[in-house]
């Protein structure tokens, strides 16, 4: 009984330290687009992605709980790659087709996932569906109202928190007029 009750505590411990889900981001103001607030799955605990420097579009940093990292250009004014990196990991987003920002590749170099609008040039859903980790469905709440966002995430325990950020971030980004 002993075992099965330790048993029992180290799977419960595992799942709790499974780190954060995000269910949703809106932005912190109706008029500006350089702060947001990260809805998760957990009462009470929010983060937040911001610009690093004000009117600098290039540079974001986000913070969840103990999770923070930072979004940035990998090359000056090249929009079509990105380089997350937080919890040890460097992620890279870059678009899969040139000139195509409706379709992006994102890999830590162990797992990659690829994260599309689900309908043409509708930026109002975007998703990720994913044979050997899941899935991630991001939609607006308002049709063609960038500023708050559901996030519907069944993606597997193998796509780390900043990995799964980097898809928020992705999808919010590039949703964005005149960034």
């Amino acid at each position: 009984m002993k075992l099965f009750f330790s048993l029992l505590l180290v799977l419960f411990s595992i799942g709790w330290s499974y780190g954060q889900i995000i269910i949703g981001i809106g932005s912190r103001w109706d008029n500006s687009l350089s702060e947001w607030i990260i809805h998760t799955e957990y009462e009470g605990e929010e983060g937040i992605l911001q610009q690093r420097w004000a009117n600098d579009f290039t540079h974001w940093e986000y913070q969840v709980g103990d999770q923070r990292g930072e979004i940035r250009l990998k090359w000056t004014n090249d929009p079509t790659q990105w380089e997350i990196r937080g919890d040890g990991e460097i992620i890279d987003a870059k678009i899969i087709w040139s000139n195509d920002f409706r379709e992006w590749r994102i890999t830590d170099n162990t797992h990659t996932i690829e994260v599309k609008v689900k309908w043409g040039n509708d930026l109002n859903q975007w998703y990720v569906d994913s044979a050997d980790y899941g899935s991630m469905e991001i939609n607006t709440l308002w049709e063609n109202d960038v500023r708050d966002w559901e996030v519907l995430d069944e993606l597997g325990e193998e796509i780390s928190f900043p990995m799964r950020m980097a898809v928020v971030f992705i999808v919010v980004f590039n949703s964005m007029p005149n960034y």
